[in-house]
């Protein structure tokens, strides 16, 4: 299975628990309510259109972190690949798994 532009951090990732939206606002100090000016493509004419979107929370993970993760619930990391920087996601990764016997 491919995992495709995972959220991913080399390093400064929060490793603790976290209970609420509110709580992670808190630690990333960041505005998940307030809409804020964004351009998107039109799938119907390809132009760019005016949007106003609230930034939507993402937890990144670091290498080790995804690895832990799918190796708990029973998958092997076969292949983990950084992406480059790209307009939808400054860092991201590309992981491919599969399911242990």
């Amino acid at each position: 299975m491919l995992l495709f532009r995972e959220s991913y951090r080399r390093e400064g990732v929060y490793q603790g628990v976290v209970n609420s939206i509110e709580e992670w606002s808190q630690i990333t100090d960041c505005d998940y309510e307030t809409p804020q000016l964004r351009q998107v493509r039109n799938a119907k004419d390809g132009r760019n259109v005016e949007v106003y979107v609230p930034l939507l929370p993402a937890r990144a993970k670091d290498k080790n972190g995804y690895i832990e993760e799918f190796e708990e619930a029973g998958f092997d990391v076969e292949k983990f690949v950084e992406m480059d920087a790209s307009k939808s996601i400054a860092y991201s990764a590309s992981i491919y798994i599969r399911k242990t016997n």
